[in-house]
């Protein structure tokens, strides 16, 4: 990897703070996403480089690296490899899921490695070969296509035979890998390509999915059919994808894109549930001391912390400790801020405190308690 510029390496060690910081929790999960969702978008090449950045880390021979190397995997699964597909990082991704799959789950690594091995050693022949034989076939009906073909990494293997509950890797039918994109967006002409596919090849009907006749709930549309003998001599079903480009595109970078629908993130529902409907630019990312991961509106105040955890908790509130110093209770949190809010063993809120906030929720909470004890409040400021 080049040599980082300081504002670079300070970027990333602020990404690699908010991955080592947040507890592993489905909340914290949903908001870190949320969180790197917006970096990436603004800092795209930078996330590139990122990768390596981490891959650096997590092979690394360094005391401190070593410390951290369970929680950072642990954060890359769940966090940045689900980022990395939405952004079409594809071959970074598996090369670092592989990595962390072997820190964290090294018996089945090794184990499922060694089943593979005969597999991954003769990957590139078997694309090569593969594509050879699709792209004469298409070429002699005068198609214009893209053709892709790709092996699947360990660690996918291990996802697919957990999720099929399968333990044999030749009872998959997508270790390897081929996609036709047809240059013209006529849905008809897909169907005609899968028609030469199984008038020249064995097929398994059982594995066959029409997602251009019946889309998937996200809109993805694309036809999957499954090959046996399409390698010779292969004891492995090979997945053929047939599209067109208005669906490849939609695909790779619709809205409703296939990243969504594979990981079922309900990430608009709990942001929604949890949090105001501001944009990501507009909001400020930080933590609690316990290491849970809170999004609000930027400028937000210790105050409107405070009553966001909970009224009793803003009534009693006196001050806070941000990032080991004391701070008064209208300090503006920053982004990555650790907020610990500290308070007294009674209530104390007073109407001057409408002064240190222009938050609707926290200002309605002080209101409805000066009203409430009106003069039994105990103790100032």
């Amino acid at each position: 990897m080049p040599v980082l510029t300081k504002k670079t390496l300070g970027l990333f060690e602020r990404w690699l703070d908010f991955l080592l910081t947040a507890n592993n929790n489905s909340a914290n999960k949903v908001v870190l996403i949320d969180f790197f969702l917006k970096e990436f978008t603004k800092n795209t090449k930078e996330f590139y480089r990122f990768l390596f950045y981490l891959e650096n880390i997590l092979t690394s021979k360094k005391q401190s690296h070593i410390a951290t190397r369970d929680n950072l995997a642990t954060k890359h699964i769940n966090i940045i490899s689900p980022l990395s597909d939405r952004f079409n990082f594809y071959e970074e991704k598996c090369k670092l899921d592989d990595i962390c799959f072997k820190i964290l789950e090294p018996k089945k690594y090794k184990k499922l490695s060694r089943e593979v091995l005969r597999y991954k050693k003769n990957s590139k022949k078997i694309i090569k070969q593969g594509s050879n034989i699709l792209n004469n076939l298409l070429l002699n009906k005068n198609y214009e296509f893209i053709l892709r073909g790709r092996y699947k990494n360990i660690y996918s293997i291990y996802q697919k035979l957990q999720k099929k509950q399968k333990k044999k890797i030749n009872s998959l039918s997508d270790v390897f890998a081929f996609r036709i994109i047809l240059k013209n967006n006529n849905p008809q002409a897909c169907y005609q390509i899968l028609s030469l596919l199984h008038d020249n090849f064995n097929v398994l009907s059982k594995k066959f999915k029409d997602y251009i006749n019946i889309p998937k709930i996200n809109g993805y549309q694309s036809i999957h059919t499954s090959l046996k003998d399409l390698i010779p001599n292969l004891d492995l079903l090979i997945e053929v994808q047939i599209r067109s480009q208005k669906m490849h595109d939609f695909a790779e970078k619709g809205l409703a894109a296939h990243w969504l629908y594979k990981h079922q993130i309900s990430h608009f529902e709990f942001q929604n549930k949890f949090f105001p409907a501001h944009r990501a630019e507009d909001m400020v990312y930080f933590f609690s001391f316990e290491g849970d991961l809170f999004k609000m509106e930027k400028g937000v105040k210790i105050i409107d912390f405070a009553y966001n955890i909970h009224t009793s908790i803003g009534n009693k509130a006196k001050s806070a400790i941000v990032n080991g110093n004391i701070k008064n209770i209208d300090y503006e949190i920053k982004e990555g801020d650790k907020v610990k809010i500290l308070k007294s063993s009674f209530d104390r809120v007073k109407i001057k405190w409408l002064e240190y906030t222009s938050n609707k929720n926290t200002r309605k909470k002080i209101i409805y308690a000066t009203k409430k004890y009106g003069n039994n409040l105990q103790a100032t400021n």
